[in-house]
């Protein structure tokens, strides 16, 4: 690629755990790069202004891994709905709303630097990073496009059942990326 060429799409994870390398040689076969942010909503903004900055992609994909108490762990869902969890101490919406780009099922995110332990939750799924990745693309007027894979019950074996999920969501993730040709 030219260095003045823009990129059509970039594709950005929390961890490169969630990968297992699976994500990276599919995304390759695309011609589309793989960045990893860190986990927490300032670390994935910092990041991925950083890259829109720097690469200008016309479009952004999160990949990655969330918790949900009311999907069940193994499913792969797109995320339409991003909730900020967290204190709203100024008049600003917290929620950003998009339209669905694939057949997956359509879910919220609710997203903070913790896990929300208690049951009754107004969104579906949980994860650190998608609200601040959504926020972002949407001021630097970016695409975005967000699809996880439910690793985990969002209890207190989240950990555990987390990382005991981990390959089985690179092989879901990287089979989503080799059916939905970008």
């Amino acid at each position: 690629m030219a260095t003045d060429e823009k990129p059509k799409m970039l594709i950005v994870m929390a961890l490169k755990e969630e990968s297992q390398g699976l994500i990276e040689t599919q995304a390759e076969k695309q011609g589309i790069s793989v960045f990893y942010t860190g986990v927490g909503l300032l670390k994935a903004a910092e990041k991925l202004t950083s890259l829109i900055h720097q690469l200008k992609p016309q479009k952004i994909l999160n990949l990655g891994t969330a918790g949900s108490k009311k999907i069940p762990v193994g499913e792969l869902v797109e995320v339409t709905e991003y909730i900020f969890r967290g204190e709203h101490f100024l008049d600003i919406n917290f929620t950003i709303q998009d339209n669905p780009h694939t057949n997956l099922k359509s879910v919220s995110c609710g997203s903070a630097d913790h896990v929300d332990f208690s049951e009754n939750t107004v969104y579906d799924i949980m994860d650190m990073e998608a609200y601040a990745l959504a926020r972002v693309c949407k001021s630097q007027k970016v695409d975005f496009m967000c699809v996880k894979y439910i690793s985990d019950s969002s209890n207190i074996n989240l950990k555990t059942e987390w990382q005991n999920n981990l390959k089985k969501s690179a092989f879901a993730l990287a089979d989503f990326l080799v059916q939905h040709k970008f």
